[in-house]
């Protein structure tokens, strides 16, 4: 065995931690995590039915604030995504995720309609 590296893909998000990723048999979702204290609300779908190689798209989605450490899973035609950490004062604002040093643990639940 031996793993495939596909480190220049174009595009792709930018290098992060503490993300959430979830496969819905066909590909990846990957949402938000962290840099450096930058916390990121982006979606990415990665694209596995390839050839040659996968493929990264960002979906375009709103009503969630920055986060890392969530939990996250497809279930159907929805993708599910529950608590993780949110830096202070930074609920659904734009410019949040910045140098944050401080976050508060959250509960909501968001969910993406993959029918529509």
């Amino acid at each position: 065995f031996g793993w495939a590296s596909y480190t220049s893909l174009n595009p792709s998000p930018a290098a992060r931690w503490h993300h959430s990723m979830a496969s819905d048999g066909v590909g990846i979702f990957m949402f938000g995590g962290e840099a450096n204290g930058v916390y990121f609300r982006d979606l990415w779908y990665l694209d596995t039915s390839y050839p040659p190689r996968p493929s990264w798209t960002r979906l375009q989605v709103a009503g969630i604030a920055n986060r890392k450490l969530a939990s996250m899973r497809v279930m159907g035609d929805r993708v599910w995504l529950f608590g993780g950490l949110v830096p202070k004062y930074c609920y659904l604002t734009g410019g949040c995720g910045v140098n944050a040093s401080t976050y508060d643990a959250s509960s909501d639940m968001f969910y993406l309609n993959l029918g529509d």
